[in-house]
């Protein structure tokens, strides 16, 4: 395509809803290319590096207000249908339409038809839609009507077909490896890897606001870029984290702070994608917005660089994508420092045993042999809680958690937790009410990483009750740790009693600036400055469960309601419901002989159970050679 523009083989170019003038190199010669196309026509529902460059820009409807359908394999077929109408600013709806109801509108003005005549007969793209769908359905040999057919799909989601699977041809020559070094350019120190973020790909993502503060799973680092040095490297030069330093290739160079790790090669350095925007909005672009959530309006200024600025022109041959892993990088120190907002101080467990593992040979043992007994030497002054009804609990196996961050994500979406910003997150105020926590073990050479979720334990002794003075902290007769917020006076000695550091202090009265403040849940107070919050176990979920369950005549069944992060969670690591009922799924998980309590050797008795992750080789300097921890 960049070679077609080049040579002037394109009058026009329709772009929708991509940016390639940010995620090519800036070496490809994709931006200049474009500029000698006649007519660019952009269509997005954000500004961007591309729509700045296009001549038209139309701008539509997010996808979770159009409509649409897709195929990710072979026997599903899904349907996408708006979940809201289009946003209000200023009380106005937004003036945007579907990529495929523009689409439609451009093709009849240039072919000048009418409506609902000639190739393009359709109104809308939602017609179009159903007409295709309606093929489909005749040659699946659907005797249903039609009408029925559409709003049992939409009902589902979509379909789903019975695939009869067909012989595989494998191909020998894909194994073969020619064992040839490769090529990079430059004569630089490090051999530099860019690879995508885990919260916004390649950029795509980096202006929404949650997924910036969002600490990266890895590093931990919210709301910035960085470059991560191997550990020799930075003790050679001198390099702490925070240190600004210069990467420079044949093809550039940027300025990104150092976050030295022993999880890089010590020949290479990493950097992610995704960040230094330039022309997008206050979130990724890195412009002040005076109607973000905190006052100050420097607070969102977002300072990162661009790494595909040092890559270099050559395509990938076999992809024809860019060559991320191909040029080598000099590093120097510019004397200057950007502290890193890094809400996990340590990655280092220092025997506090809070990520438990469990080899897979033991791991069988325990399941022949059962849970161990609890440890009563440590007998509770507070007599046994007596609950009727329902106690609700939750299980996370770290087996089954990748560390993806879309339980942190989902938590703040259901319960209006505000994004802070990162001044204030390099202050360690992010107000997340769940947090990803990884602890390392093992060596460098042969790491073990394991990815917690932490949040209000919900303890059935929980040190946070006792010490508030006006009873905003107590305990509810269902087992949940509640939390008044009208009562509570701010003087935060729940958050010094918790020893899981889960509780939050609003230091200030955040707001949402528009239209945002239409995503906000209707079910779930705002909270003011001067009050602590943390995780309700979405307590709006189960009263709304409880008041089904009433209205039907019958108690809560186990699965009625999930939690934001159980229901947003792609491996099912986090199991809610009612631990009095001993068929649900939570309170089974709960007996499980991998379970363990964190912190449980303090007797604050937990209604969350961590099961242990399964490993099938005990790592360097493990614990215990029975198998990981008791």
């Amino acid at each position: 395509l960049t070679q077609a523009m080049a040579g002037g083989q394109i009058d026009v170019l329709v772009l929708v809803d991509v940016n390639p003038v940010y995620a090519m190199p800036a070496k490809s010669g994709f931006a200049d290319a474009l500029g000698k196309v006649p007519l660019v026509v952009a269509l997005a529902s954000r500004s961007s590096e591309t729509t700045a460059r296009a001549a038209v820009v139309l701008p539509t409807l997010h996808p979770l207000e159009s409509w649409g359908d897709y195929s990710p394999q072979e026997g599903v077929l899904g349907l996408l249908q708006p979940a809201m109408g289009p946003a209000l600013i200023e009380g106005k709806p937004v003036q945007a339409k579907s990529p495929g109801d523009i689409l439609l509108s451009l093709g009849r003005q240039a072919l000048r038809l009418e409506e609902g005549k000639g190739p393009l007969p359709w109104p809308t793209f939602r017609d179009f839609l159903m007409e295709e769908w309606q093929k489909m359905a005749r040659a699946q040999g659907s005797a249903e009507p039609f009408p029925s057919y559409w709003e049992a799909a939409l009902r589902r989601g979509g379909v789903w077909r019975n695939v009869q699977p067909s012989a595989m041809g494998l191909r020998p020559e894909a194994g073969r490896i020619s064992g040839a070094p490769a090529q990079l350019d430059g004569n630089g120190s490090h051999v530099l890897l860019v690879y995508p973020s885990s919260r916004f790909y390649d950029g795509r993502g980096a202006d929404r606001a949650w997924l910036q503060e969002a600490p990266d799973p890895m590093t931990q680092v919210s709301w910035d870029a960085w470059v991560e040095v191997p550990t020799e490297t930075a003790t050679r030069m001198g390099i702490r984290r925070g240190d600004l330093l210069t990467l420079t290739s044949p093809n550039g160079s940027i300025e990104l702070p150092a976050y030295p790790t022993d999880l890089v090669h010590p020949g290479a350095v990493a950097v992610p994608m995704g960040q230094g925007r330039k022309l997008s909005g206050a979130y990724a672009a890195g412009t002040p917005s005076t109607a973000a959530s905190n006052p100050q309006p420097s607070t969102f200024l977002n300072v990162g660089a661009n790494p595909l600025d040092l890559l270099g022109s050559a395509p990938d041959p076999a992809s024809g994508g860019p060559i991320y892993l191909g040029v080598k990088v000099s590093l120097a120190q510019t004397g200057r420092r950007r502290a890193l907002a890094v809400p996990q101080a340590t990655f280092d467990q220092d025997e506090r045993e809070l990520a438990q593992y469990v080899a897979l040979t033991a791991a069988r043992e325990l399941d022949l042999r059962g849970r161990p007994p609890a440890d009563a030497s440590h007998p509770s002054m507070y007599p046994p809680a007596k609950y009727a009804e329902y106690k609700w609990g939750m299980t996370v196996d770290v087996d089954r958690c990748t560390g993806c961050s879309a339980c942190v994500v989902a938590c703040q979406s259901e319960n209006n937790v505000p994004v802070v910003g990162r001044e204030q997150a390099a202050y360690g105020r992010i107000q997340h009410w769940l947090r990803l926590e990884r602890w390392q073990e093992g060596t460098a050479a042969q790491p073990l990483n394991m990815f917690m979720p932490m949040f209000c334990q919900h303890c059935e002794v929980a040190p946070c009750e006792p010490v508030c003075p006006v009873y905003a902290a107590y305990h509810t007769r269902e087992g949940l740790n509640g939390q008044v917020y009208n009562r509570c006076v701010g003087t935060r000695y729940c958050g010094n009693a918790c020893p899981y550091h889960v509780r939050r202090f609003n230091w200030f009265n955040y707001t949402w600036p528009a239209p945002l403040e239409q995503q906000l849940n209707p079910d779930v107070t705002v909270r003011e400055a001067g009050v602590m919050e943390k995780c309700t176990m979405c307590l709006q979920r189960i009263v709304a469960a409880k008041a089904q369950a009433r209205d039907d005549g019958r108690a809560v069944r186990d699965g009625d309601m999930q939690t934001a992060c159980q229901q947003t969670c792609p491996t099912r690591a986090i199991t809610f419901g009612n631990l009095k009922d001993a068929n649900a799924e939570s309170a089974k998980l709960a007996r499980s002989p991998r379970g363990y309590h964190v912190l449980g050797e303090i007797g604050t008795q937990p209604s969350v159970t961590y099961l242990k992750k399964v490993v099938r080789t005990e790592p360097a300097g493990g614990h215990k050679a029975a198998g990981g921890h008791a």
